[in-house]
C-alpha cells in the first residue's frame, strides 16, 4: 500500500499542518483509536485532522492540496428520514471495503451521528477529487443522512474522537477488505445508456469548460498543456487567459502569470486546435458534459443485442434532467452556493489596481492571526471607505457637512 497521509491541526484556526505518514492499516486503526476519545464540551473540541497531503512549504487551503489519501464522510442525519449505524455498517461490508468509522461528539441513541474513512488504494490528485466523490457516493448508494457539502470540500478539518459528557460512544474497523479506488469506479452519468448530445459544442459556455479542464491533468505533458491553452484562447479570446492561468496554477512547473501570458501572446488562431481538442481531452480523463437545458438537443439510444436495430429513444426533458440532477437535500446552502459560483471564479480579485489597496490588504493579511485573503479584501475596502468619507459626495452633489472637499464619487 502507498502510504497514508493526514495532516493533523490543534485548532481550528490552525494552518500549518502537522504531517504523518502512516504505512500500515495497523497505524491508521491505531492514530484513531490508540486511547480513549475525550470527554469535551462543545467549544473545546480542537483536535483536527484531514486526510490529504499539501503541496510542500504551503499552509492550509484549498489551492494548496496536491493529493488525498481517503474520502471523509460525515453522517449527521439532520432531517427526518434518518439512517441508523448498524444498518449501514451492514450495507458497507456487503461491499468489502477497508474502512473505519467513529461515532460524533453529538451522537446519540436515539439520533445516529458518525464519520466514516475510506482510505484509497493510491492517493489520487485534487483536479480528480470532485469525480471522485461523486463515485464513491454513488457506490455507497448515496445514502440518507450524508452531509454531501462538507465531505466535497477536500480542505476540510474533521474532528477528531471525542465525546459528549455522558454521551454514546462507538468505534469500528474492518482493515481485511480491499481498498477503495475511485479510478476503477463507474462513471457519475445518471444513465447507463450512450448519450448523443448534438451540437455539444456549440453552446459550451465557461462553467462546461471549466468543469472539463478541471478534469485533465494540469502535470500533463507540456505539449498537451500547451494544446489546452491553444483551445482556450480559440474559443473564448483574451477571456480563456484567467482559466487557462488558474488551472495551470495548480501544476507542479508553474511559474508565475507573467510567464503564461508570454506563451499566451504567442497563440494563434487556424492551428486545427479548438474547444473540441479540450472537450476530448476531458472525455478521456473521464469528463460528462452536463445536459443542455433543450429537450430536443440530445437523445437516448437503447442498447440491443443487434447494434444495428438500435433506435433513438426521445426523452422528456424533465425526466432526463432528473436523471442527471444529484439530489442535494443535505446540502449547506453556503457550501452549496460557493459550490455553484466555483466555476465562474476565473478573475483574480486580488490584483489590484491601487497601489495604497494592495499595500493595505498586505499588512492585513501580516498582521492577521488566521489570514484569510477574502476577509482582509473586506476590511481594506471597508478602511478606504472610511478614510474617504468625508471627500466623497453623491449624484445629488449633497456631501458629509463636515467636509471642505468637493469630489466627485467617481474622481475618488
Amino acid at each position: 500500500m502507498d502510504p497514508i497521509s493526514i495532516c493533523r491541526f490543534d485548532c481550528i484556526t490552525s494552518t500549518q499542518p502537522a504531517v504523518c505518514k502512516l504505512t500500515s492499516l495497523a497505524q491508521l486503526v491505531e492514530f484513531f483509536t490508540s486511547k480513549e476519545p475525550p470527554t469535551v464540551k462543545k467549544e473545546q473540541r480542537n483536535q483536527l485532522f484531514s486526510m490529504v497531503a499539501y503541496k510542500p512549504g504551503t499552509r492550509r487551503s484549498k489551492e494548496n492540496v496536491e493529493t488525498l489519501s481517503a474520502i471523509v464522510l460525515d453522517f449527521d442525519n439532520t432531517e427526518d428520514g434518518q439512517l441508523k449505524l448498524p444498518e449501514f455498517i451492514e450495507q458497507l461490508k456487503q461491499l468489502g471495503l477497508i474502512y473505519l468509522y467513529y461515532t460524533t461528539w453529538s451522537h446519540t441513541q436515539v439520533r445516529h451521528r458518525w464519520r466514516l474513512i475510506l482510505p484509497f488504494e493510491k492517493a489520487i490528485a485534487a483536479n480528480f477529487w470532485r469525480e471522485a466523490h461523486a463515485r464513491v457516493l454513488k457506490l455507497l448508494g448515496n445514502p440518507v443522512g450524508l452531509d454531501k457539502a462538507a465531505s466535497k470540500d477536500m480542505a476540510r478539518m474533521w474532528i477528531m474522537p471525542c465525546k459528549a459528557e455522558g454521551g454514546a460512544y462507538e468505534v469500528g474497523y474492518d482493515i481485511a477488505g480491499k481498498f477503495l479506488a475511485p479510478h476503477t469506479l463507474p462513471q457519475t452519468a445518471k444513465t447507463i445508456l450512450p448519450l448523443v448530445i448534438q451540437s455539444e459544442f456549440h453552446e459550451s459556455t465557461p462553467s462546461d469548460i471549466c468543469d472539463a479542464l478541471n478534469c485533465i491533468d494540469v502535470n500533463c505533458e507540456y505539449d498537451l498543456w500547451l494544446r489546452m491553452g491553444m483551445a482556450l484562447h480559440h474559443e473564448l479570446g483574451n477571456r480563456g487567459f484567467a482559466i487557462w492561468n488558474t488551472w495551470s496554477s495548480r501544476g507542479k512547473k508553474y511559474k508565475d502569470a507573467a510567464d503564461l501570458r508570454c506563451r499566451w501572446l504567442g497563440f494563434k488562431s487556424g492551428h486545427g486546435v479548438t474547444i473540441a481538442t479540450l472537450f476530448k481531452h476531458a472525455r478521456d480523463a473521464g469528463w460528462q458534459p452536463t445536459p443542455p437545458a433543450n429537450p430536443i438537443a440530445y437523445v437516448i439510444t437503447t442498447p440491443t443485442s443487434d447494434s444495428a436495430t438500435e433506435k433513438p429513444l426521445k426523452v422528456d426533458n424533465q425526466i432526463a434532467m432528473e436523471e442527471f440532477e444529484e439530489a442535494d437535500e443535505f446540502v449547506d446552502p453556503i457550501e452549496k452556493c460557493l459550490a455553484d459560483l466555483e466555476p465562474f471564479a476565473v478573475v483574480d480579485i486580488f490584483d489590484f489596481p491601487c497601489a495604497i489597496l494592495k499595500s493595505t490588504y498586505d499588512w492585513i493579511q501580516s498582521v492577521a492571526p488566521v489570514p484569510i485573503p477574502i476577509f482582509s479584501l473586506s476590511a481594506c475596502l471597508s478602511l478606504m471607505a472610511f478614510l474617504k468619507r468625508d471627500g466623497i459626495i453623491g449624484e445629488t452633489n449633497l456631501k458629509n457637512p463636515n467636509s471642505g472637499l468637493e469630489v466627485s464619487i467617481c474622481e475618488s
